[in-house]
């Protein structure tokens, strides 16, 4: 008799062991799918994480002096400073040619974020121009657009006075901005100088076919210029 409840109390225990044991590890298994509670974080309160883009530092394009007017077979030459001012930076000079913008000449800034770009002409030009800063850690990219490259050639020119039907289109007017060329198309743009004047006209008719002149001056053109005869223009195209 003594030896069954022995038995039964070793059955009891080994029993009570065995439910511990179940009850423990059902206290620290998570079931599947269960939400895990926040813990505090950014995320958790429903920020939204920094970006690579974020925190970066604007950058700023000075420009100290500019040539961008020279003759035909000159150097064009832009100096500034970029801000902030790291050495090393890409910068580069671009102008427009077709309908896309290629890069003419290229440099790293120096201490302090200087830079001198230099272009040299080899024919008339006349495009947009910008200067390019490449983003660097830390700094964000930035472009900015500094007027015309214009690369000047002399050119015969003449004028021509109103009433005449226009090869491109329409009459001459008395007060008409618009120049003669014999193979430019018509649109085309032309900038002219003369004796410290400028203007910048397009192609609107055919000619000059006489002399060896290249460009006849329309009435608005001559009036502006103060031109007078025939002679010599600095054009740029």
């Amino acid at each position: 008799m003594r030896f069954d409840l022995h038995g039964r109390a070793m059955m009891a225990t080994s029993a009570l062991t065995i439910a511990l044991t179940l009850l423990f590890a059902a206290f620290n298994t998570a079931p599947a799918g269960a939400a895990t509670p926040p813990t505090g974080g950014t995320e958790a309160r429903g920020t939204t994480p920094l970006t690579a883009h974020q925190g970066r530092v604007r950058t700023s394009v000075g420009v100290f002096s500019r040539r961008t007017s020279v003759r035909a077979g000159r150097s064009a030459r832009v100096s500034g400073r970029v801000r902030p001012g790291l050495p090393g930076r890409l910068v580069v000079l671009q102008r427009v040619r077709g309908h896309r913008w290629v890069t003419i000449a290229r440099t790293r800034t120096a201490l302090g974020g200087r830079y001198v770009l230099r272009h040299r002409t080899r024919a008339s030009v006349s495009a947009p121009l910008r200067v390019r800063v490449a983003g660097a850690a830390g700094a964000s990219r930035r472009t900015r657009r500094i007027g015309r490259l214009e690369a000047f050639r002399p050119a015969l020119a003449s004028w021509y006075g109103e009433g005449q039907a226009l090869a491109c289109g329409g009459h001459l007017t008395p007060g008409m901005m618009g120049v003669a060329h014999k193979s430019l198309p018509c649109g085309t743009r032309v900038t002219i100088r003369y004796r410290g004047r400028r203007v910048r006209v397009p192609v609107v008719d055919r000619g000059p076919y006489a002399g060896g002149r290249e460009f006849d001056l329309g009435p608005g053109v001559r009036a502006a210029l103060r031109f007078d005869g025939v002679g010599t223009v600095q054009v740029a195209h």
